[in-house]
């Protein structure tokens, strides 16, 4: 996975993908294979904190899944995301995202 707008704490393309956000910040998540001979299909999202986001993401019909950070700011929190590797096997992945004051 890859932060579009990554700093040197995000952990791009690792399993500790972390996203520093401010309040009202959409987030919009793609998964695209470094092997183009294989697809990745984000199927489900969980956000067990529910704290994070001001509704739960929502797939969209590109295949991306997008969502709003609410204003709860401070914590780092976790959530997961399920995957499918060509349309097989049920994966997980669990980015950290933290959201900031605006202006921070």
């Amino acid at each position: 996975m890859v932060d579009v707008y990554p700093t040197v704490d995000t952990g791009e393309g690792s399993d500790e993908l972390y996203v520093k956000a401010a309040p009202g910040d959409e987030i919009i998540w793609r998964a695209v294979s470094v092997d183009l001979a294989h697809e990745i299909e984000l199927t489900q999202f969980i956000d067990e904190s529910g704290s994070v986001f001001q509704d739960t993401p929502v797939k969209n019909t590109d295949g991306s899944w997008s969502g709003i950070t609410s204003d709860a700011v401070g914590n780092i929190e976790s959530y997961t995301f399920h995957f499918t590797i060509n349309g097989e096997g049920d994966y997980s992945w669990d980015p950290k995202i933290k959201v900031k004051p605006s202006g921070n």
